[in-house]
């Protein structure tokens, strides 16, 4: 059912943008995977209170 929905949302947004179908790559799909855990991470510590400020992070 979640292949079917995704085909299904795949095929309106390309009809909406009249552009045709474009595979993206495993490396942006992971990047936009990565992006929304983030996210939902920041959503969660800010419901239970905390306050979030993302930056840059520094290797060594």
């Amino acid at each position: 059912m979640a292949v079917a929905h995704r085909i299904v949302v795949i095929l309106y947004c390309m009809l909406k943008k009249d552009e045709p179908y474009q595979e993206y790559g495993e490396q942006i799909v992971e990047e936009r995977l990565q992006e929304a855990r983030k996210q939902r991470a920041v959503r969660e510590l800010e419901k239970q209170g905390y306050t979030i400020s993302l930056g840059e992070s520094i290797s060594a």
